[in-house]
């Protein structure tokens, strides 16, 4: 997703979250910021933590390219072929669990990197 004219980040995250998943979210700290440049396009993603105490709906549908939505343990997310940002299957857990400390969450260098 993207933001919306007037929108912030914080209220594009809940929103964007909502619209593919029909669930209410707090949202937290950045943990990601990532920052490349795709046919001729600059794109910079930024991950955040988030809760929810909501379940996904089971009548849940979206409309676009999403097929599926699904909590994962630590072990589910680690067993995954593909999972994009790769952060979550790198050190994500270690980082999470230390509360981010020393971690620079800006990465660039130029092209997709598909973190």
């Amino acid at each position: 997703g993207g933001l919306e004219e007037g929108e912030n980040l914080v209220d594009c995250v809940k929103r964007e979250v909502f619209e593919e998943t029909g669930l209410e979210i707090e949202v937290g700290r950045i943990v990601l910021i990532d920052e490349y440049f795709e046919e001729e396009k600059h794109f910079l993603c930024v991950y955040f933590l988030a809760s929810t105490n909501g379940q996904l709906p089971a009548n849940w549908k979206d409309s676009g390219k999403i097929v599926e939505a699904k909590f994962l343990t630590k072990e589910g997310v680690l067993a995954q072929e593909e999972i994009y940002p790769k952060l979550l299957q790198r050190n994500f857990w270690d980082l999470l669990e230390n509360n981010f400390q020393g971690f620079n969450p800006y990465n660039f260098d130029g092209e997709e990197t598909k973190n």
